[in-house]
């Protein structure tokens, strides 16, 4: 039951920082993302948000490198077809 907690308490966490990111009208991305809430974890004082922030920061960037290696592997031919 704790872990539902803990997942939905991140997701809360992400979802306030992608707001606070629309409401500044600035782009969302995942790094945008990332840097909001390493911003609002400096202030936040409850020890429960503030670790849904720190698992929220590291899904954030599991996905930008999953992203990243989607992105690539996209971009480059198979190494069979690579001629160098």
């Amino acid at each position: 039951m704790k872990n539902m907690s803990d997942e939905r308490i991140t997701d809360i966490v992400i979802g306030e920082a992608v707001m606070q990111l629309v409401n500044t009208g600035a782009d969302i991305s995942w790094s945008a993302v990332t840097l909001t809430l390493q911003r609002q974890l400096k202030m936040e004082q409850d020890s429960e948000r503030a670790e849904a922030m720190y698992r929220a920061i590291a899904r954030m960037q599991e996905e930008l490198r999953a992203h990243l290696v989607s992105e690539r592997s996209l971009s480059y031919p198979p190494a069979e077809r690579r001629l160098h």
